[in-house]
């Protein structure tokens, strides 16, 4: 029984019997006792990746305590190499931090410029143009105008043709070409002679 020998005896009754043999003091009281918890804390690392190519764009990595809450969202925007990339979509991922690593992933679509120019045809001179933003893997479909002037001329497309596609990884430009007629026909009178 050892150091717990002295609890099991109740000297105030004489009826009842001692359980252990001899008289045992209770053990010397302690001056202190510390003990020592230690926080067990977890990695969560956070990655903006290309949806396309999964190519990594951005990381980072937080430290946090087990059984502690998280939430994260993904950035607005995010420019890797001269390249913007933009969020597929804005829901944040949050949640309670078990007891292993995690990473977290936010997909990213490239964004392109799709330049549309509108030209002379007899001088290659730039009649006027449009720029449009457009993300990756997403379908264009442009054509030439039917109501850009020049004075009192309206431009003919020499091709009624559209250009249409699949947005690639890059900046795509289109060129329509117009022509002007050489003349300006009109009929405002006409009068007949006949002979007398």
């Amino acid at each position: 029984l050892g150091a717990y020998q002295s609890i099991l005896y109740i000297p105030q009754n004489s009826s009842l019997q001692r359980l252990g043999q001899g008289l045992l003091t209770d053990p010397q009281p302690l001056k202190s006792l510390t003990v020592d918890f230690e926080l067990r804390q977890k990695k969560i690392t956070v990655q903006h990746i290309d949806k396309h190519t999964d190519k990594l764009l951005d990381s980072s990595s937080y430290t946090r305590n087990i059984g502690s809450s998280y939430s994260f969202t993904p950035k607005n925007s995010i420019t890797n190499g001269g390249d913007k990339y933009l969020p597929v979509d804005k829901k944040s991922k949050s949640g309670t931090l078990g007891d292993k690593d995690i990473t977290i992933k936010f997909y990213y679509n490239l964004e392109r410029t799709i330049k549309v120019n509108h030209i002379d045809a007899r001088d290659n001179r730039l009649i006027t143009t449009e720029s449009h933003k457009v993300l990756r893997g997403g379908k264009y479909s442009y054509g030439p105008k039917t109501n850009l002037k020049k004075d009192d001329y309206t431009y003919r497309p020499i091709s009624t043709n559209k250009e249409s596609g699949t947005v690639g990884a890059k900046n795509i430009t289109l060129d329509f070409y117009y022509d002007v007629p050489l003349i300006k026909a009109g009929l405002e009178k006409i009068q007949i002679y006949t002979a007398p």
